[in-house]
């Protein structure tokens, strides 16, 4: 368990799928995984 910033407003309810944590912000979308606790946002790579 961990706490980060995300330094976004979250939009929506986290979902759960393929053994990941997808969290919805006001411009991105993060997938967090066991392997890599955070991934690049879409659209901002």
């Amino acid at each position: 368990m961990a706490e980060r910033d995300l330094q976004a407003t979250i939009l929506s309810t986290p979902a759960v799928a393929d053994r990941a944590l997808y969290v919805r912000g006001d411009g991105s979308l993060w997938k967090f995984t066991a392997e890599n606790a955070l991934t690049t946002p879409r659209g901002q790579d």
